[in-house]
């Protein structure tokens, strides 16, 4: 009798990252020399699956911030 082929759930990280290598390579080179990135755009744009694969392919220790209207202000008050 042949083994079943177990089954494990589905996840965005199996796809290939396609048409986005410049951009990976920018922002992995940007976390490796520690320089700040802020990625902008609408959301299924998929900001967070570069931050993913950047991080990945680094090994590099990110922070998100998710209320960018909270990080404006503290940045104004800093300044």
């Amino acid at each position: 009798m042949e083994k079943a082929i177990e089954a494990r759930p589905f996840t965005e990280v199996d796809l290939p990252l396609i048409g986005r290598r410049d951009e990976l390579k920018e922002l992995s080179a940007a976390l490796r020399e520690r320089h700040s990135r802020v990625l902008l755009g609408p959301p299924g744009a998929g900001k967070t699956r570069l931050i993913q694969e950047a991080t990945r392919v680094g090994g590099e220790t990110v922070v998100m911030v998710e209320r960018p209207g909270q990080l404006h202000n503290l940045l104004v008050e800093c300044a």
